[in-house]
């Protein structure tokens, strides 16, 4: 199949990397990382009035491979310290209903640790604004995932996990906190340091920078297509002339 491709489209490093690990000619795959629709709201506009608790939004898929049980686990080893906690989830199935169960009960008894219906596409930006981090427990390798791209947007840095496209995208210490994914003790240890320590989350919050924008992706599509298009006439001219 690969063969009878030109190009092929990776849209983070990790791909790029199996793909080659396959057998495809590097030559052949383009590196063409994801943006963000909404840039409405930018990062200067991040004005979130942060109390005493360190606020943390999850947003997504209510999935294992999401992680969520992570996260809830690490802060329900921290009760003394606080913290407030906001999932915005999407359930889907049985599976996610079960799993969301599953999260409830690990979190029954915690005021700290609130469920909340999913967010509108055209509001996650401006809702996230109101947190002082996004937090990105994913279990498995993500090429995106998008809700980095929107925390940052909104100016809001991430506690994410140390996995595929999130370590790719999120500049540890800078931008956010990478964390051993499956670690219950590191991530808890990771939210005790930016509890204690707000100066590092508004130093993190500062080094966010504006993601990627879908007309910037657009563009570099459309720059590919044209040169696909261009070798693909070079190279029949060239097979024509050869033939007569």
């Amino acid at each position: 199949m690969f063969s009878e491709v030109d190009q092929i489209i990776a849209v983070c490093q990790w791909v790029k990397d199996v793909l080659t690990c396959n057998g495809v000619d590097p030559q052949k795959i383009t590196l063409c990382r994801q943006g963000i629709t909404d840039q409405r709201q930018t990062i200067a506009l991040n004005q979130a009035q942060h109390g005493s608790s360190l606020n943390i939004a999850f947003l997504g898929r209510l999935d294992p491979t999401k992680g969520v049980h992570i996260l809830i686990q690490a802060l329900r080893s921290l009760l003394s310290d606080p913290f407030r906690l906001v999932i915005y989830g999407v359930v889907h199935g049985e599976p996610g209903q079960r799993y969301e169960r599953e999260l409830r009960r690990l979190a029954a008894g915690d005021e700290r640790i609130e469920f909340h219906s999913p967010i509108r596409t055209a509001e996650v930006v401006s809702t996230l604004r109101d947190f002082d981090l996004v937090a990105v427990p994913s279990q498995w390798l993500e090429t995106g995932p998008l809700v980095v791209l929107e925390a940052f947007s909104a100016g809001v840095p991430v506690i994410g996990s140390r996995l595929g496209s999130i370590a790719e995208t999120v500049r540890d210490g800078v931008d956010g906190i990478l964390v051993p994914a499956t670690s219950v003790e590191a991530w808890a240890q990771a939210l005790l340091r930016l509890n204690r320590d707000r100066g590092l989350v508004e130093l993190l919050r500062r080094g966010v920078k504006p993601p990627r924008s879908m007309p910037v992706v657009a563009n570099e599509m459309a720059a590919l297509y044209a040169q696909v298009h261009e070798d693909n006439v070079e190279y029949r001219f060239s097979t024509a002339a050869k033939s007569r």
